[in-house]
C-alpha cells in the first residue's frame, strides 16, 4: 500500500497523462461508466417498480415469481457476465463499445432491492385509508393513483439508493469482462496488470467518489418527484 502523499502526487499527473480526446483519458473513463450506470439503474427501476406493482395487485403471482426472482440473485455475475457477452455477440452487438452489457448486469443487480422495497411501500398504507376509499367507492387505479403510489415513492428511491452502489459495481465488472476500453473498469484492470499501485488507488477512489455522486443524485431525483416528503 503506498504512502497517501504518494497517491496526492499522482492525481495531477494521471488526470493529465492522456487529452479530454482520447478514450483512455480518465475523466472520460468516469463519464462513460457514470451513463452505463444511470442506463442501468433507469432499468433496474422500471423493471423492480413493475413487477412490486404485479406483486402487489396479483398475489398469486407474487407466489410463482418471488422465490424466482429471489434465486436470480444467487448467480455470481463474474460468471454471468462471460455467457451474457456471448449472447450478445451472437446477436451481433460489439459488447468491447457497446452500454449495454452494463446495462444490462446493472440493471440486473439493481432492481431486486427495487422490488423488495417498492413492495413493502404498496403494503404499508393504513388499512382504515383502503376502507375509506372503498367506502367512497374509489376503483382501485384510483386507490393505487392517490394512496398506494405517495405511500409508497420513499421506499422505491431507498430501494433505488441501494441499488446504486450494486449498479455501479455490476458496470465496473461488465467492463471488464468485455475488456471495454472507454470505462473505468478496465482503467483499473489495466493499471492492476502493469503494477501502477498508487494509481489503481487513484480509480479505486474515483469509484468510491463516483457511486457517493450517483447515490446524491438519485436523493435530488426524489425530491423533484416527491417534494410533498419530510426532510
Amino acid at each position: 500500500v503506498p504512502f497517501p502523499h504518494w497517491i496526492a502526487g499522482r492525481i495531477p499527473s494521471f488526470f493529465s497523462k492522456f487529452p479530454l480526446n482520447d478514450e483512455r483519458n480518465i475523466v472520460r473513463a468516469i463519464l462513460y461508466t457514470s451513463l452505463g450506470t444511470l442506463a442501468s439503474l433507469a432499468l433496474g427501476g422500471l423493471v423492480g417498480s413493475s413487477l412490486a406493482v404485479l406483486f402487489v395487485m396479483f398475489r398469486p403471482l407474487e407466489r410463482a415469481l418471488l422465490p424466482w426472482t429471489i434465486a436470480s440473485q444467487t448467480i455470481p455475475i463474474i460468471a454471468l457476465v462471460p455467457v451474457m457477452l456471448l449472447v450478445l455477440g451472437n446477436f451481433g452487438i460489439t459488447v468491447q463499445t457497446s452500454l449495454l452489457p452494463t446495462a444490462i448486469i446493472g440493471a440486473y443487480i439493481c432492481f431486486f432491492p427495487v422490488v423488495v422495497s417498492t413492495v413493502k411501500g404498496l403494503r404499508s398504507v393504513d388499512p382504515l385509508i383502503l376502507d375509506l376509499m372503498k367506502s367512497y367507492a374509489a376503483s382501485p387505479l384510483e386507490v393505487f393513483r392517490k394512496i398506494r403510489f405517495p405511500t409508497a415513492v420513499p421506499f422505491f428511491f431507498t430501494g433505488l439508493k441501494l441499488g446504486t452502489a450494486a449498479a455501479l459495481v455490476g458496470a465496473l465488472v461488465a467492463e471488464t469482462e468485455s475488456t471495454n476500453r472507454r470505462g473505468l473498469g478496465f482503467q483499473v484492470l489495466g493499471q492492476v496488470q502493469t503494477g501502477h499501485v498508487a494509481d489503481v488507488w487513484i480509480l479505486l477512489l474515483m469509484s468510491a467518489l463516483l457511486g457517493v455522486g450517483l447515490v446524491s443524485l438519485v436523493g435530488l431525483l426524489q425530491r423533484v418527484i416527491a417534494p410533498w416528503e419530510k426532510r
